[in-house]
This record gives C-alpha cells, structure tokens and sequence, in this order.
C-alpha cells in the first residue's frame, strides 16, 4: 500500500522500467493473505535463465507454464468471502484472461493503473526508459540515476523511502536545489477475511475487504 500512498502524493510519479530485473523481488509476485490466515506469494512466471542484466522492461512472461489458472484459483480460494470479491475479481480476471503481450512490465502496469482507478490516483505516470535510456551497463548508478530523472521532470521535489540516506548523495540534490522529503509509510491496520491482522501484503487484500474505503484507509 505504501507505493501506492507514494504515488498519491506525487505530482508525477517515474515507473523505474529501464533499471535491471531482480529476481525473487516484487517486480513479478507479491503476496496475499488466504482463508487459512497465511500468507501465500503470488507469482508470474519469467524468462531469466542466462539473462542476468536484463532490464524491467525486457523481461518476458513464461506462458510455457500454465499459470494464470493457477493464479486466479488461489485468489478466488484466498477472498472469495470478502465482500468486494465479485467486482475485483470480475477485473483481475478480464486483465489476465485478456493479456496476451509476452513483456512483464505491460501486465504490471495493466494491474498498477487498475488499483489506481479503484483507489482514486490520477498522478500523471512517466517511464525511465521514455526519458532517459542508455544502455543498461553504462546507466548511471542509484544516486545519480534518481538526481538525473529529478532533473528530466523538472522536480523540485524528492519523495523518498527511509532506506534513501543509504545510497543517496545528499549534497548533489541540494546543489541542484531538489529537496527531499522522507517518507516513513505505516501500513494501516483494517479489518481482513481471517482473525487478526498481518501486515504488508498487496494492495488487494484491503481491496478485497473494503473496496472503495481504502483510498481513506490509505492517506489516513
């Protein structure tokens, strides 16, 4: 929820596409809460053998595999007492049914605009790679990277996670007078499908309990 929160802040938000792929990150799964109160990890399938450097938006779904069931019965098995399950589900399953581009970034960003829409975001969206894209090897490196994607949208302004001060050069975005504003996110507790609360899953497991709500559960 917390990316989300970050883009709502925004006055425009950089999709990073053109940065390299991490395996067993959040790049392709995330996890959700099922009906058992267990945290399971949902996951796309990718092409990575051999390719270590490949960025983002290079990576290709593995359709060898025969996920896409899979994924939407564990999510129908995980949420289908909650009470915003017919309507979400209706359009997690139209995006996957209906997807058929082998690129990973294009059904990140198929899901990210339909939270946004169900969450109220309208942040105008920019890609790395539309603005600055170099070959991947000769990119500029964290801290430089982020300044020079600053200074391509004209920001005045730096909305960072707390782990920021561990590879951010401070003085550089004070000379190009940029500041920064450190964001420490809290995810909100609500009320889940299963006794108790476990924190830090995706967006749609507040999604599937509150539906609407969730743009105030958010900003707080």
């Amino acid at each position: 929820m917390g990316y989300f929160y970050k883009m709502a802040l925004a006055d425009v938000y950089v999709i990073l596409d053109h940065v390299q792929f991490k395996k067993r990150y959040f790049e392709n799964r995330n996890k959700i809460l099922t009906s058992t109160g267990k945290a399971r990890w949902l996951s796309v399938p990718v092409l990575s053998k051999g390719k270590y450097l490949q960025a983002i938006n290079e990576v290709e779904i593995d359709d060898s595999r025969s996920w896409r069931k899979k994924f939407l019965e564990t999510i129908r098995h995980s949420y289908h007492q909650t009470s915003f399950f017919s309507s979400l589900f209706a359009k997690i399953e139209a995006i996957l049914q209906g997807f058929d581009n082998p690129r990973l970034i294009d059904l990140n960003m198929a899901f990210i605009h339909m939270i946004r829409n169900e969450l109220e975001i309208t942040t105008p969206l920019v890609y790395s790679s539309e603005i600055l894209n170099p070959p991947l090897e000769t990119a500029p490196k964290a801290s430089d990277l982020i300044l020079e994607l600053c200074l391509k949208v004209g920001a005045s302004q730096y909305i960072c996670g707390p782990f920021g001060c561990r590879y951010l050069t401070l003085d550089d975005f004070d000379r190009n007078g940029i500041n920064i504003e450190w964001l420490t996110y809290d995810p909100p507790q609500y009320k889940q499908h299963v006794p108790g609360f476990m924190s830090h899953l995706s967006t749609l497991d507040a999604l599937f309990n509150h539906g609407p709500a969730v743009r105030k559960l958010m900003v707080g």
